[in-house]
């Protein structure tokens, strides 16, 4: 896949940029949601991360078009909501082909 390996010191951040790259998404993510121009300063950041957090896992990249939640399970995510209320996805999933959807899915990864 050509996956390549790099270690960054934690004394010296700048060297990771991806990492960088995701805590700036976030940053900007909190702080549209957040701001209040009265205060100037915002304290309800605690409340809004999960869900900044959620959206940043869930919104597809660019470079690959997949969302980072695909990437590390190998499946898009499934909101509460969809299970109670049956959505067509969650219709369309059955639990007894799982194995051999997975196996596909690993064959189709390793293509792209």
């Amino acid at each position: 896949m050509g996956i390549k390996l790099c270690f960054a010191f934690v004394a010296h951040p700048q060297s990771n940029r991806q990492a960088e790259r995701a805590n700036a998404e976030i940053l900007k993510g909190l702080k549209t949601r957040t701001y209040d121009e009265l205060s100037k300063h915002s304290f309800g950041w605690v409340d809004e991360l999960p869900t900044v957090v959620w959206a940043n896992r869930t919104t597809p990249s660019r470079a690959t078009g997949e969302t980072p939640f695909f990437l590390v399970y190998g499946a898009e995510a499934v909101l509460p909501a969809e299970v109670t209320f049956g959505s067509p996805h969650v219709r369309a999933c059955q639990e007894e082909d799982q194995d051999a959807r997975w196996q596909q899915d690993v064959l189709y990864l390793e293509e792209v």
